[in-house]
């Protein structure tokens, strides 16, 4: 009886629906849903027959190394992805989240079984867990979208919580599709990256309209890219910006100079940031074409200020915000530290014309 009822009633897609929920929560699922001919091969008219897994899940139902009969040129067909085709996020931090858009793209399907797409992998482990279709365990998509010129891009995403390799399969079937399409999704989820900070150096090829801003990257380091915080100061307002620079660029130039501003540096690995670095304070008189007579800068350091110059500075004045002088000092040759506490200094140079302002961030 329990036979005849499984011929005479097919699987319907409110069962095949209950299924992908059940298994949504549960990570266990139906196989007579998955595979309704698996009753004929336990107490049917194939008793006693090997069941195939790879042959059903691929469509080859005849069993043994007889292939499935070629489809008329009209029969729905999944152009992409293939079968057996690896999405690798390849090396993701764990606690982050590693991304990529799965194209599905195919011809004549139709809405006789509703599309869907699904994070599977049998209960075989509980990597499963890891990955997500646009948040979720299962997805319906649209056949029509699918069959269109540039088919439907869904976002997986590969969330690891643990240290590992980390391996499930995601099956498309529906459609009208014989048999299903299994697609392995892999990751490989590692430890954040501890980046040490680059050093920030002085600018070069200052005129009034533009620099550019240096740097050198931590010894041993991997870095994907760097970022360097720009800050402008204008009207007594500072304005920051941050730019992207690759690796193996350590130099930036800008063409925007507002005449008064500062930058720091960070390397970026897997998306995370190293601590900034020293800021270089840029000024009207580190210009170094002809209408400044030397060159003057200042860099902040964890000790106070080190100052750039291309000639000995016979006095140097540094006042606080406030007015007050916090020191005077002779003879400053390029390369010296003087120690200042945190804060908004100015500084005034002989044979500078214009004062340079830096802020000292250290302890």
């Amino acid at each position: 009886l329990l036979l005849r009822w499984s011929r005479e009633d097919p699987v319907s897609q409110k069962e095949i629906d209950r299924n992908e929920a059940i298994y949504a929560h549960q990570r266990n699922r139906n196989p007579f849903v998955d595979f309704p001919e698996l009753a004929e091969y336990i107490w049917g008219n194939k008793k006693g027959q090997a069941f195939d897994l790879e042959a059903n899940l691929n469509g080859n139902v005849g069993g043994g190394d007889t292939p499935t009969p070629p489809d008329p040129t009209d029969a729905p067909k999944l152009i992409e992805p293939t079968q057996g085709k690896v999405l690798d996020f390849g090396q993701v931090v764990a606690g982050q989240e590693g991304r990529a858009i799965l194209v599905l793209r195919g011809e004549n399907l139709d809405n006789t079984v509703p599309m869907t797409v699904a994070v599977y992998d049998n209960s075989q482990t509980d990597d499963a867990g890891l990955f997500a279709i646009d948040g979720g365990a299962t997805q319906t998509v649209s056949v029509d979208v699918v069959n269109s010129t540039y088919g439907l891009g869904i976002t997986i995403t590969y969330n690891p919580d643990r240290l590992g390799e980390h391996e499930t399969n995601l099956r498309i079937r529906g459609g009208g599709l014989k048999g299903n399409t299994l697609i392995k999704l892999r990751g490989n989820a590692i430890e954040a990256p501890v980046l040490t900070a680059p050093r920030a150096l002085a600018p070069t090829n200052v005129t009034s309209t533009s620099y550019i801003a240096n740097w050198e990257p931590a010894l041993g380091d991997e870095i994907d890219y760097f970022i360097v915080n720009r800050t402008k100061y204008i009207d007594g307002k500072a304005e920051t910006e941050q730019i992207e620079a690759h690796d193996g660029e350590y130099s930036l130039e800008i063409d925007d100079f507002c005449g008064h501003e500062s930058y720091t540096v960070q390397s970026v690995r897997f998306g995370i940031a190293s601590p900034e670095s020293n800021s270089v304070t840029v000024g009207e008189s580190s210009i170094s074409e002809i209408e400044a007579d030397r060159f003057f800068g200042v860099n902040a350091v964890s000790e106070g200020i080190e100052i750039t110059t291309s000639a000995t500075i016979d006095h140097l004045t540094v006042y606080e915000a406030s007015g007050r002088t916090a020191g005077v000092y002779n003879s400053v040759a390029n390369g010296d530290v003087i120690s200042l506490k945190r804060g908004v200094y100015l500084l005034r140079a002989s044979g500078v014309s214009r004062p340079v302002k830096v802020i000292v961030t250290g302890k």
